[in-house]
């Protein structure tokens, strides 16, 4: 058996507490990088005597794995961790949170879900908050994919509230922009861009690069629901650059996608297809299958756009193969339907019908997808065609029915946001109409071309009314955005005019009270001065009238000393005229010091009394 060096540094360890100790210290994680678990597990189990230890073990085991992304063996710790007692305790909790981020992150978003919601009583009852916090969001987050999207309201609330109560910025500010993703998932994309940009502003100086590479794609995609396709554009290359910087591949090319969906949009089809192509490259690297049929769909929407159907019609089925073969059933309706487009316009229609049913019945499958009504009017455009090009009236009639097909499936609805379907769909029957009359009038048959003609008008002045009402509601809905836009920017510089104009503010206090410090300095110092040169002014006086009697003092002493004769100059009488002599030096000196001073202070004296010292030099002589 191979020798695995996290066995060992265990197997070196006393008991059961030091070896969990051992693992849980981070020197040691480089361990667990490239090291599998033990094959059999008894050779770990073996090595606990506590089966709760044990237990302990395999989850810090799983966490270093985690940290370390060996997922198999992560998966294989926590479920062991579950299946040797499967309670309410911290471990179980963060097992099944752990394991809940694992099955997420592989798009396994059922089991996720379950984890997640398994593991809210427990994470309840522990009173761990911030993790319940991250169990709500991850719910919220999976509601989003699965566009449940009122589950996704309430969860997504649900960990603001906790994320708020316990300060943590980070998961604030990603549940924040979660909340936007409904929002704009939902239609209302000034609702959404408000949220990313609060979570933007949450986030401020977090090391969460990832999420900020996120909030920024997801506020260019407000941007682009605005036709703001500079912002937009901005704030896609802003998370491409964190996420090149941080070798975040994957994210890379989802921001590629959108820098080159802008470029699509604005007809810079050569800038398109260089990005898509760029994503394309990293999705094949890594081997993302969902990105790859993607891409090579948006790039067959590229040539659908410049009308050259082959091209288009070859990365369709590309796409279609990708996701055929690895059952992306979710996005392969959208393809076959493209595909059954291009067949159309290049005259295939055998080929455009079963391509568009296949997509028709796969939308049918999920109950309020409007997808089904596109398709049907894919079709109707096909019958539409083929009886351009053939004259068959069984087409003609094939046509007509699918039109009206369509036209009753619309009206069911009544929704605003499928009116522009109504609109292509009448501008088929319009052309088919008109068809149709021109046929009958070739043939002679100018009573029945009439009534047709008079159809297609009537079809026509319906055509007109309906896009005016079109055309204003966007214009209105347009105006209502921009204004939405212009209301938060707005809102957004006063708020950074007014920290502005507290920092000027606060500077201006600093400095003015910088200013009120100077000026007391000065003033103590003006005092001191003034102080200083009346003590001055004293000791010169002091000097002056005390240096003439002593100068008088001094004579008489000289003279007294000759004037004694040698019987009295006893040593008694010496050591007297000695002591006033050294008295009259001290005093001499002490004006000198009046005279000469370069420093003077004031120092208590006794009993509240202060005297003036003056030193003559920095040495204090």
């Amino acid at each position: 058996m191979n020798s695995i060096p996290w066995m060992e540094g265990l197997r070196s360890q006393p008991d059961d507490d030091a070896r969990i100790s051992w693992i849980r210290d981070d020197e040691h994680a480089c361990m667990f990088k490239d090291a599998p678990l033990p094959d059999p597990l008894d050779r770990l189990n073996s090595l606990f005597d506590d089966k709760r230890k044990l237990r302990e073990a395999y989850y810090y085991i799983g966490v270093r794995y985690y940290q370390k992304m060996r997922m198999e063996e992560v998966l294989e710790c926590f479920q062991t961790v579950l299946e040797m007692n499967d309670g309410s305790d911290y471990f179980t909790g963060m097992a099944k949170f752990y394991l809940g981020v694992i099955f997420r992150n592989e798009d396994r978003f059922e089991e996720a879900y379950r984890m997640f919601l398994e593991v809210i009583p427990v994470l309840e009852e522990q009173e761990m908050i911030l993790s319940l916090a991250g169990a709500y969001q991850n719910l919220g987050s999976i509601d989003t994919e699965r566009n449940h999207l009122e589950d996704a309201t309430k969860n997504l609330e649900r960990s603001i509230e906790l994320f708020q109560e316990v300060g943590d910025e980070t998961g604030l500010a990603m549940s924040l922009s979660d909340y936007g993703a409904v929002c704009w998932i939902r239609g209302e994309a000034a609702q959404a861009l408000k949220y990313h940009l609060q979570a933007f502003k949450k986030l401020g100086d977090s090391d969460n690069r990832f999420l900020l590479a996120n909030i920024h794609n997801r506020i260019g995609l407000c941007y682009y629901r605005f036709s703001e396709f500079e912002k937009a554009l901005t704030e896609h290359m802003k998370a491409l650059r964190i996420q090149e910087e941080h070798g975040m591949r994957s994210s890379c090319a989802f921001s590629l996608n959108h820098i080159g969906a802008i470029h699509r949009n604005l007809k810079n089809y050569d800038l398109a297809l260089e990005y898509y192509r760029k994503s394309l490259q990293i999705y094949l690297d890594i081997n993302h299958h969902l990105g790859i049929g993607m891409i090579y769909n948006n790039i067959g929407l590229i040539y659908q756009d410049q009308r050259n159907f082959e091209e288009a019609l070859s990365y369709f089925l590309k796409a279609k193969e990708i996701k055929t073969r690895f059952d992306l059933q979710q996005t392969l309706p959208i393809t076959l339907e493209n595909i059954g487009i291009c067949y159309t316009e290049l005259g295939d229609y055998d080929q455009a019908f079963a391509c568009q049913t296949q997509a028709l019945a796969m939308y049918e499958e999920t109950p309020g997808n409007i997808g089904n009504i596109g398709c049907l009017v894919s079709i109707c455009e096909l019958f539409a065609y083929k009886y351009r090009d053939s004259g068959e009236m069984e087409s003609f009639h094939k046509s007509m029915r699918y039109y009206d097909m369509v036209d009753e499936a619309i009206g069911k609805r009544n929704e605003k946001d499928i009116r522009s379907t109504r609109l292509q769909l009448q501008e088929i029957g319009l052309k088919l109409l008109k068809a149709h009359a021109e046929k009958l009038f070739s043939k002679g048959e100018f009573e029945q071309s009439s009534i047709y003609y008079r159809k297609a008008n009537a079809l026509f002045d319906s055509m007109i009314i309906l896009r005016d009402e079109i055309y204003d509601d966007r214009r209105r809905i347009r105006i209502t955005d921009l204004q939405m836009l212009y209301d938060m920017e707005k809102k957004e510089a006063e708020a950074q005019i007014a920290r502005q104009e507290a920092e000027i503010m606060r500077l201006k206090n600093v400095e003015l009270e910088e200013m009120n410090q100077r000026l007391i300095r000065t003033q103590n110092e003006m005092l001191e001065l003034e102080r200083n040169n009346s003590i001055l002014a004293m000791a010169v006086t002091a000097n002056h009238e005390i240096n003439q009697p002593l100068m008088v003092i001094r004579g008489n002493l000289d003279m007294l000393t000759q004037n004694l004769g040698g019987d009295k100059k006893t040593p008694e009488t010496m050591r007297y005229l000695s002591r006033i002599d050294e008295s009259l030096m001290k005093i001499k000196n002490i004006l000198c010091k009046f005279k000469e001073s370069n420093r003077i202070s004031i120092e208590a004296y006794s009993q509240g009394t202060q005297m003036v010292v003056f030193d003559r030099d920095e040495e204090g002589n």
